[in-house]
């Protein structure tokens, strides 16, 4: 595996006006009643995204094999399938095999995501590649749809991801992905996801330091509307659609929000109210 550094992105990712249409809005998944067992491969699956999507297709009765370096919760679904390795060169684990989807949801450098797409092209029927709405160079302008305009970058063979690279990283990715599969895949982009598990604290950091009290400093324009997505109900969302069959490029996000304002009123008012 190349030698990735993280740099997570700032403020200006928090925000993802994206127009309805082909965009899926997610309130709240509700469970789904079983689906045919189908045998799925999960790329990672132990972290945050990927997590949540084991856990929702374990619960639909699907037969998963999670496939990870074994970096982080080692048996974290007892009973279920898994193999170690890197995606990076070690792949031949499965040589033999063929499943009915394959699902990636940590794949940031397109040369190895390319390599992954092209080694399932033939032993999967289905591949699930999991980007970002950092793809769309400019997620500031509202109106944002599947077929905007995504990200370039000139030097595609860095393995540096950061805040200037991350969004151009991930669109070729999803060309790789694509390039391989054709209409055989799912490429759901994700708003700003949050939940349980969430290892970048991107988000639980503005809750827990307005629980802390005291003046804090917070970012303009305060009018911004931003689009959350519970990581909950996207692995549902995307365990709904492999269960169905559905494939093709779709915007996942929250409805968008609404400006908040603060209004400081004393205890006995509060309780008036």
């Amino acid at each position: 595996m190349p030698s990735v550094r993280f740099s997570y992105p700032g403020l200006e990712d928090l925000f993802c006006p994206l127009r309805a249409g082909r965009t899926r809005y997610i309130e709240s998944a509700d469970s789904h009643p079983p689906v045919e067992s189908m045998k799925i491969l999960l790329i990672g699956g132990t972290l945050f995204v990927g997590r949540h999507l084991a856990a929702e297709l374990l619960a639909q009765g699907h037969d998963l094999t999670l496939f990870n370096r074994c970096k982080t919760h080692r048996g974290l679904f007892p009973g279920t399938r898994e193999v170690f390795g890197d995606r990076d060169g070690g792949l031949d684990v499965f040589a033999d095999e063929e499943f009915d989807w394959v699902i990636d949801t940590c794949g940031y450098v397109p040369p190895v995501v390319g390599d992954s797409a092209r080694f399932f092209k033939k032993r999967a029927k289905n591949y699930l590649f999991v980007p970002t709405v950092s793809v769309y160079p400019a997620t500031d302008k509202p109106g944002l749809h599947e077929e905007s305009q995504v990200a370039v970058i000139d030097y595609t063979e860095t393995e540096v991801v950061d805040g200037r690279t991350y969004g151009a990283l991930k669109a070729l990715c999803e060309h790789q992905v694509l390039k391989a599969f054709g209409d055989r895949a799912l490429i759901p982009r994700p708003g700003m996801v949050m939940g349980p598990e969430d290892p970048t604290d991107r988000f639980t950091r503005w809750v827990c330091r307005i629980a802390v009290g005291t003046e804090f400093l917070a970012p303009e324009s305060r009018d911004q509307p931003v689009q959350l997505i519970d990581v909950r109900d996207l692995g549902k969302w995307m365990a709904l659609q492999i269960g169905n069959g559905n494939c093709g490029v779709f915007n996942t996000a929250g409805a968008r929000g609404r400006a908040a304002e603060w209004s400081w009123r004393g205890d006995h008012s509060i309780l008036d109210i």
